[in-house]
């Protein structure tokens, strides 16, 4: 591409230079789109099989592009000038790569280059110049920005283009002013509500809504438009009280170019709360929002669907309130169970520490559908099975069949026939098989069931890397209690056990070619408590050469693999720590 570049330049070179060439009869324009093709290929991150076409890393090739960039850069080396597309190019292609992490500074750089700054009157105000660029510019320059986290820089520039009292236009011989488009907004959102301007946020919402773009749209495209505009505000600024008021603003169409709000809409909000309500440590809201949004939803006769209820169920704290409003929505919404839905309300009742419930769910999947068919219980399931049995704070509540045969008061059991009790699900349930057990040693239970049973049995499937995670935290969990408990008279003999059986699980992951999951190995070396030299005697011998060849396969500079042999060492430090030795640690470190 390059070659051709010169060729060209060369040629418009010998033109320049014959005295019959007359300059209007070949435009510059053939040598610009040259220019932008070229830099359009330095910038393109093209794949083929996986693998880069190019020998020159991306990096390396955004660098020559921002090169020619500079002042007089492109024209001193092919002869043309860069124009609007050639800045724009660079622009995005600097503002998405997140392996820059100055991107702030480099795309400041270029709008400085292509003398986007208007220039100052003798007031101190603005002049009406024209904007060398358009809002394709302005988009990218707010993203670099917004992706450096540099949002007093991103807010500059949408006070100045976008939000300011002085219209700005493409250039000197055009008067279309600049105007935001539906990228702006949703780029716009985070920086701005992070400095709590939450009416800007708005303003900017309703000024699209009636912008030509906008009017120009199929409502469908427009509700898809403000869904991604809600997710923004609910999920990606942790702020779903916003995006509620935005949603009542949908409905009592007080913009009357907004869309009427739809069910996507409320599963962005509803799960914008259950996000919050779960992060640790912090109380956020009261635990009511979601419920009351849940209502309105309901009262408006919008119709929730597999989405809403996954939401709706994660954010309640008891087993009655996830059993009421499983129930309401199968007897009285309509609703049909899907993997989905079985999936969070399995992993939800778990969270609340009903771990009966979730093998009584697990069972009752053979026979949910309406029809008298299954539900696939895919390792998916199986595996959220497994993680709601050895939830942190119940690892020790033991699984009572009988506390799980209310199953056809809210499971809707009945809707397929009216025998409704457990036993007629099938012969031997999961239940029965762990009836009786805590639910660590149920979760072993069934693990080792998967394991052997699947070889002969096509519907239990083998377990994975992260079954083997589970059983692991499982053991680690237990591990922190005992040593805990035991540390104060200085004796690891408690976790003697539980490292021993972590290290049989370790082997069998070996045998069975599991990978070496970071998360899965921090478990395994946590396990030995505060017994500190036979942590490191396990690392030696068989761990770390594990771990090792799993940070070799995945390659030296992968982040996968350094980061899974990182989770690794953190095993150590904690043991270590745990020992009382942090110099230990500082030696491994």
């Amino acid at each position: 591409m390059k070659q051709v570049l010169d060729t060209l330049s060369e040629t418009r070179l010998r033109l320049l230079n014959t005295t019959s060439y007359n300059a209007t009869d070949q435009p510059s324009l053939l040598d610009v789109v040259a220019l932008n093709i070229y830099v359009a290929a330095l910038c393109e991150d093209l794949l083929q099989e996986g693998r880069p076409t190019s020998k020159i890393p991306l990096l390396q090739r955004l660098q020559q592009a921002i090169e020619l960039l500079r002042p007089n850069a492109s024209l001193e080396k092919f002869h043309v000038q860069p124009d609007t597309y050639s800045y724009n190019t660079v622009l995005n292609a600097v503002s998405r790569n997140h392996e820059w992490r100055n991107r702030s500074i480099i795309v400041d750089d270029i709008r400085k280059w292509m003398s986007i700054d208007t220039e100052l009157s003798s007031l101190g105000r603005m002049s009406s110049k024209a904007f060398s660029g358009d809002i394709v510019t302005v988009n990218a320059l707010i993203r670099g920005h917004v992706e450096s986290r540099d949002y007093n820089a991103a807010l500059n520039l949408i006070d100045t283009y976008i939000l300011g009292d002085e219209k700005f236009s493409y250039s000197s011989n055009s008067a279309r002013e600049i105007t935001a488009d539906r990228y702006t907004v949703d780029l716009a959102i985070q920086p701005l509500l992070q400095n709590n301007r939450t009416d800007d946020v708005l303003r900017l919402i309703h000024n699209y809504c009636e912008s030509s773009e906008a009017l120009g749209l199929k409502s469908s495209i427009l509700s898809d438009i403000l869904a991604a505009f809600l997710t923004r505000i609910a999920i990606g600024a942790q702020n779903p009280v916003l995006a509620e008021k935005i949603l009542h603003e949908m409905y009592q169409k007080r913009n009357s170019a907004m869309p009427s709000p739809s069910t996507r809409h409320y599963n962005v909000v509803i799960e914008g709360y259950r996000r919050l309500l779960t992060r640790r440590g912090e109380v956020m809201l009261t635990g009511d929002e979601a419920t009351k949004l849940w209502r309105s939803m309901i009262d408006r006769s919008i119709r929730p669907d597999k989405y809403t209820l996954t939401s709706i169920i994660g954010q309640f704290s008891t087993a009655e309130e996830i059993k009421q409003t499983w129930a309401e929505s199968m007897q009285h919404l309509g609703m049909n169970p899907t993997e989905i839905s079985c999936t969070s309300l399995i992993t939800q009742l778990g969270v609340v520490g009903d771990g009966s419930a979730s093998c009584a769910v697990f069972d009752w999947m053979l026979y949910c559908d309406k029809n008298g068919r299954t539900l696939p219980r895919s390792l998916r399931i199986w595996n959220a099975l497994l993680g709601s049995l050895v939830s942190r704070d119940h690892l020790l509540h033991r699984i009572n069949i009988s506390l799980a045969n209310d199953i056809s008061s809210w499971l809707c059991y009945d809707r397929i026939k009216r025998d409704s009790d457990l036993s007629c699900i099938t012969n031997m349930t999961v239940s029965e098989v762990v009836n009786g057990l805590t639910q660590v040693e149920a979760a072993k239970r069934i693990f080792y069931m998967m394991l052997v049973s699947s070889k002969s049995d096509n519907s239990i499937p083998s377990p994975d890397s992260q079954s083997f995670c589970l059983i692991a935290a499982a053991l680690a969990r237990v591990a922190d209690s005992e040593d805990g408990i035991m540390r104060t008279s200085n004796t690891v003999k408690g976790c003697l056990n539980m490292a021993t059986e972590a290290m049989d699980l370790f082997r069998l992951s070996v045998r069975e070619q599991i990978s070496a999951d970071g998360r899965f190995l921090n478990a395994i070396i946590r396990c030995f408590g505060s017994d500190i030299t036979s942590a490191i005697d396990a690392w030696k011998s068989e761990i770390g050469h594990v771990a090792r060849a799993y940070n070799r396969e995945k390659g030296s500079g992968a982040s996968t693999g350094n980061s899974n042999l990182m989770a690794a060492y953190h095993g150590l430090f904690t043991v270590c720590g745990r020992g009382g030795r942090p110099d230990i640690a500082v030696r491994l470190a």
